[in-house]
């Protein structure tokens, strides 16, 4: 009877949820952009007393979206997840952020039989960060950081029906692609609920994270600007 806390801080999207067995029991979140350090202490406050005033102490593990993303929501997410794992002496289980926001996807949308799914986040400039997935959530192309240009995604395209292009990354795409096969779903946001079932199996396995070792998913430095 797993109770399992859900961390989604690695888009602009602070999300929060609990689920007990693979199942939602709550979920809170706040869609203000760059509010992470500031909400994520009340959200899990909301989300345990949305379910039947639990408590830190009653939940088995606490699952964190684990990257790609945002530098600074990762940082946030998981120095939360471990203070908590660490205090409590709870597992940690991390969840990759482009499996979660397509898990999130098909949980709303149908989508046909012979398309991909293309969970893509803005990694500024003229790159994004991205993953392929078949409509059965089977990994086509690994996580990658790449440079767009007007030819991107043109052989995947001849190949299948339609291409789903969701999160931040496909407004970008849609500005500089033609591709007469694409839907874009630039608005859709990732949520802690696309981290339950995975988080589930994960924790019925025991696949979990060393919890003073582990480190987001970055996928590419961080760097800042010089100042003088």
């Amino acid at each position: 009877m797993p109770l399992i806390l859900h961390l989604e801080t690695a888009t602009d999207v602070c999300s929060v949820c609990l689920a007990n067995q693979g199942s939602l029991v709550s979920i809170a979140e706040d869609l203000t952009v760059r509010s992470h350090a500031s909400s994520i202490t009340l959200l899990i406050q909301q989300v345990l007393q949305g379910a039947s005033q639990k408590t830190l102490q009653e939940i088995d593990a606490v699952a964190i979206s684990q990257g790609p993303g945002s530098y600074t929501g990762l940082r946030i997410g998981t120095a939360t997840a471990k203070g908590i794992c660490y205090g409590l002496k709870k597992p940690l289980i991390s969840v990759p952020t482009l499996y979660s926001l397509s898990k999130t996807f098909i949980s709303k949308f149908s989508i046909e039989s012979h398309s991909l799914l293309i969970p893509c986040l803005d990694a500024r400039r003229m790159e994004i960060y991205s993953e392929v997935y078949d409509p059965a959530l089977r990994m086509i192309q690994s996580t990658q950081a790449q440079l767009v240009n007007p030819d991107s995604f043109t052989d995947l395209a001849n190949q299948y029906s339609t291409l789903y292009f969701i999160g931040s990354g496909a407004l970008k795409l849609e500005t500089l692609l033609k591709l007469p096969n694409a839907l874009y779903y630039s608005e859709f946001r990732a949520s802690s609920i696309g981290m339950i079932e995975m988080a589930h199996r994960k924790f019925q396995s025991l696949d979990f994270e060393n919890s003073s070792q582990f480190e987001p998913f970055y996928l590419k430095d961080f760097l800042t600007k010089k100042t003088i």
